[in-house]
């Protein structure tokens, strides 16, 4: 019943309510990540976590994470499939990994203005187009932390001294590298004349038919084009000494 208030604790010192379709996270300190172990030989559960609201989870539609809380564990929400809407609150630093993973229904994420890690997969298969990231934002893993975000068009951050965006693509070093291409795009892309380095995986998953590397690029990371189904015309630059492994795989 929706109209029944469920709550528990989720933390050392955190604690959580879903009423009506609504998840509060409160208290303080860092939330509890969540996991299960198996034996890699037998496939036998040797331990297992759980989120405290897994019986709920097709009933949550927004999460809210109250000022108090530093850190939101890993596979916190993952497969809340009919959550739409995240909050989180101004005192949370880090995001752990698959946090919001396949979430399929979730578009709108805010975030406070603390944030500073965000780790990998943790909006793994949502349905985010434009993602704001903060301006507090000081670490995305490398290869993983944007990836798998199927219908994202834009990628934006302000007055931040590590990332930088530009026309919704996300870059480091001044604009230099390029970090992460939005996946949701889709015909034709050329790299921009002022970037040198393309990141790993920073195409991982695109919908672009065609991108064309031009010669100021001379490094591009591994899995490069990973899982691109819809490429079919790439050109490289002839500045490249090396095509990373798993390029185009």
């Amino acid at each position: 019943n929706e109209a029944d208030v469920l709550s528990g604790t989720c933390g050392a010192n955190a604690s959580w309510t879903l009423e009506n379709g609504i998840l509060t996270i409160s208290g303080t300190g860092e939330t509890d990540g969540y996991h299960t172990l198996k034996d890699w030989w037998t496939g036998e559960v040797i331990e297992k976590t759980e989120q405290p609201w897994i019986d709920h989870l097709e009933e949550i539609r927004e999460v809210y994470i109250k000022d108090g809380i530093t850190g939101i564990g890993y596979n916190s929400f993952i497969n809340c499939t009919n959550l739409t809407k995240v909050v989180i609150g101004d005192t949370v630093k880090d995001i752990g990994y698959n946090a919001f993973a396949n979430d399929k229904s979730l578009t709108e994420v805010v975030f406070g203005k603390s944030v500073e890690n965000i780790y990998s997969d943790v909006f793994w298969g949502t349905a985010i187009k434009t993602l704001k990231l903060p301006s507090s934002l000081k670490y995305l893993e490398t290869g993983t932390s944007l990836t798998g975000m199927w219908q994202l068009e834009n990628i934006e951050i302000q007055g931040n001294s590590t990332y930088v965006s530009k026309a919704g693509v996300l870059y480091t070093d001044g604009g230099k590298t390029l970090f992460q291409f939005p996946a949701g795009r889709t015909g034709s892309y050329t790299v921009p004349s002022d970037v040198t380095k393309i990141e790993e995986a920073a195409f991982a998953y695109t919908g672009l038919t065609t991108v064309i590397i031009p010669d100021n690029v001379t490094e591009l990371g591994k899995s490069t084009f990973v899982y691109s189904e819809d490429l079919v015309n790439l050109t490289f630059s002839s500045k490249l000494s090396t095509i990373p492994e798993d390029c185009c795989y």
